[in-house]
């Protein structure tokens, strides 16, 4: 069995497999897996290259941010929980996107003002680490558990083009999912698929998750991520996703 996140790996590496043999990658490329700067696979056709974000099935999630709890906030007596580090364009994109949802509004409420777990809750993991130097504080596992349990899952209905917005702005005008297959994502379709019948992205609906996220190791973070529901199935396909996420099957003709 694939370890966690494993699957979508042999996944995107059987996509990258399947495109050499086209001559749609080169044939020392290598896909972007956990490179977040690019796209997960830049393909070229009739001498015009398009990213491609990839999905192992539309369960995934689409993207994502971070909050955090900050002790300086709560010790003041102001909302403590505050948006995570911006970073790259897209991270930028996607906190714009939760505040017109008012997302750290609702965290605000349903993680601490009106927490129906625990009122006020503070977790153990804060952005002012310095104020715990003299806390004696239980495994990190325990951390995460109490947090996990004391902060119950937040869902924000957001409208289906942000995600679209999203990966259009990382430059993959196209998506392909292991159990939906290809779709283009917006409004931008440099490889003119539209013209051969490649359907638009057109989920039924599409909403902000909010939850303590396991990183492995102990490890976790406060995340709000972009998820799906209902993708539309489409008849074109880089390769359906078998198995621990081996490719069981490529029809790459719709690109000819």
């Amino acid at each position: 069995m694939a370890a966690p996140g494993e699957g979508g790996r042999v996944y995107e590496r059987g996509l990258v497999e399947a495109l050499k043999t086209f001559g749609y990658v080169p044939q020392n490329y290598q896909p972007a897996e956990s490179d977040d700067t690019r796209p997960d696979i830049e393909m070229t056709v009739n001498g015009i290259s398009a990213g491609v974000e990839v999905k192992l099935d539309s369960k995934a999630a689409f993207g994502s941010g971070t909050v955090d709890f900050d002790y300086l906030r709560f010790a003041s007596g102001r909302d403590p929980w505050v948006y995570g580090g911006k970073g790259a364009k897209a991270g930028q994109l996607i906190e714009e996107m939760a505040k017109k949802e008012k997302l750290l509004e609702t965290i605000n409420e349903k993680w601490f003002t009106k927490n129906s777990i625990v009122e006020g809750y503070v977790p153990y993991k804060i952005e002012n680490q310095r104020y715990l130097k003299n806390v004696k504080l239980p495994s990190k596992r325990e951390q995460y558990t109490k947090d996990q349990k004391s902060l119950p899952e937040i869902k924000i209905d957001i409208p289906t083009q942000y995600i679209s917005t999203y990966y259009v702005s990382k430059d993959s005008p196209y998506l392909q999912t292991g159990d939906c297959g290809f779709c283009i994502l917006g409004n931008v379709d440099p490889l003119n698929l539209a013209s051969k019948g490649v359907p638009k992205f057109r989920p039924q609906g599409a909403y902000f998750r909010v939850r303590v996220q396991p990183k492995g190791s102990g490890n976790y973070r406060f995340a709000y991520e972009m998820y799906i529901k209902g993708l539309n199935k489409s008849p074109f396909s880089l390769g359906v996703a078998g198995p621990g996420g081996r490719v069981s099957s490529a029809d790459l003709n719709f690109l000819r």
